[in-house]
């Protein structure tokens, strides 16, 4: 899992979308509910370095680099 703490508490909708390095969207997910922090299943992904988006009301608030390792 990942975890993201939300920037804006009362937001009503968060969306984080994970590309791998070539620019491929890999996992997007979408969350409705208000709470501070956001939980991402990242089972899926092969360990490694990621690209995020990240949208709060459909705004797009951050893009960065996220790292993928499976303990």
């Amino acid at each position: 899992w990942a975890s993201l703490l939300r920037t804006l508490t009362n937001a009503t909708m968060t969306k984080l979308e994970i590309y791998d390095l070539s620019g491929k969207l890999v996992l997007s997910n979408v969350m409705h509910e208000s709470s501070d922090q956001v939980k991402i299943p990242t089972f899926s992904l092969d360990e490694g370095i990621y690209l995020y988006k990240w949208y709060i009301d459909n705004a797009h608030v951050k893009s960065g680099k996220i790292s993928i390792i499976h303990r």
